[in-house]
């Protein structure tokens, strides 16, 4: 017969509230020490030489406006000056050697007195709900030049040539030609030929307009969307 008193003696409160207390302290402090003998200097969990934001803590690490994916800023470290985006569509097309794929984009934004926008090539860029991210000009591609109209109300931009992949044009409206107030600037841009069938699409759609000249950055985001036929088709009023 088993001698009651040879049971073990369950352990006081007082030692279970310090091991769940030296738990905790451990699990704080193993983000930083998984950095050795780098830092994580905003305590993320994401070590400095490989965070995109190391002043602001984002362990998400998102990136998705700019000037492309890994320019060294996170959306958390990025300052984001509003664009309304009012229609974007984007296309797949079929695989094939020659790319069918596209994007189009409108909307507007508002330049401040402050501000001159005559850029003399523009960039953007254009990310999706799942895996698409795509910017333009391509490393190595050639640059959307700008020409500003007699008028000095519309821009247009577009590549000296055709391109094999990646084909950029873009339009610009200034509500006026006066830098003495805001001004509401309308714009459309087309990017074609691009390399993007046989995916998915879905919202939000975030699209990032760059004066390549100034840095005068608009970003907007567009959420009602409807997917269909490998496109995916947006619009807000």
């Amino acid at each position: 017969m088993a001698n009651p008193f040879d049971r073990p003696r369950p352990r006081t409160r007082c030692l279970d509230i310090a091991l769940a207390v030296l738990l905790l302290l451990a699990a704080a402090g193993r983000a930083h020490a998984d950095c050795a003998p780098a830092s994580d200097t905003d305590g993320d969990g994401i070590c400095d030489p490989v965070d995109n934001c190391v002043t602001v803590p984002n362990p998400d690490q998102l990136d998705t406006y700019g000037l492309s994916s890994g320019d060294g800023s996170g959306d958390a470290c990025e300052p984001k000056a509003e664009a309304r985006v009012n229609k974007v569509k984007i296309r797949g097309g079929s695989i094939s050697a020659s790319p069918k794929g596209k994007i189009t984009i409108k909307g507007y934004f508002i330049l401040l007195a402050t501000e001159t926008f005559n850029p003399p090539q523009i960039a953007a860029r254009v990310v999706d709900g799942i895996q698409l991210d795509q910017s333009t000009p391509v490393p190595g591609g050639a640059p959307a030049v700008c020409a500003l109209s007699a008028s000095g109300k519309n821009i247009k931009c577009k590549q000296a040539a055709p391109q094999t992949a990646v084909q950029t044009s873009a339009t610009f409206k200034l509500s006026s030609t006066s830098s003495g107030a805001p001004r509401v600037v309308q714009f459309s841009v087309k990017i074609a030929k691009l390399a993007i069938g046989g995916q998915a699409f879905s919202e939000p759609v975030t699209v990032t307009v760059t004066d390549s000249g100034t840095g005068i950055e608009r970003v907007g985001v567009i959420h009602d969307c409807s997917a269909s036929n490998g496109q995916l088709t947006c619009r807000e009023l």
